[in-house]
């Protein structure tokens, strides 16, 4: 019938028994969070996408859902690998004056150049969509700065929690 096939799910984010497993030092104090840029939370997120493509060859899509960040406990403090991406990536969120929309956006945007590459080497037929919740500041506010910044075959999609009452 020509119908592709995607599946997703919420990158970044890791089940509850995960920090007891992890090294410590993968998680961004503060912010109860996995570091991208830890070659522990890059390793997950290789495993993950390689168990969907071994279960799902035929797949079309990987579809990878923005994180929240609703959850900061505290300011989050930076290792010095992720520290120096927010310096550099900060740039293309420079139309916000809200750290933790700069933060979010530098967060994200490695978690998806990290998952573009590796599906770029082991599956370059499997397009990645991107999505999040739309309204609000959760997905708006970093959209704007993804788009200057990821390779443009990736699609942007959004959730409407307002059931279309609200402007995306």
């Amino acid at each position: 019938r020509g119908i592709q096939v995607g599946l997703g799910f919420e990158f970044g984010i890791h089940p509850p028994e995960f920090p007891s497993v992890v090294p410590h030092e993968s998680l961004i104090r503060g912010a109860f969070l996995p570091d991208p840029t830890h070659p522990a939370s890059v390793e997950i997120l290789h495993v993950t996408l390689a168990g969907i493509l071994r279960a799902y060859p035929g797949i079309d899509w990987i579809w990878l859902w923005l994180h929240e960040h609703t959850m900061h406990v505290g300011k989050p403090q930076l290792s010095g690998r992720l520290r120096e991406l927010l310096q550099r990536d900060r740039q293309f969120f420079a139309d916000t004056a809200n750290e933790d929309t700069v933060f979010t956006g530098v967060w994200s945007l490695a978690y998806l150049r990290e998952a573009h590459a590796y599906l770029a080497r082991r599956a370059p037929r499997v397009r990645i969509a991107i999505s999040g919740w739309g309204g609000g500041t959760q997905l708006p506010d970093v959209l704007r700065g993804l788009d200057r910044a990821l390779p443009t075959n990736i699609v942007f999609t959004c959730l409407n929690p307002d059931q279309g009452w609200s402007p995306q």
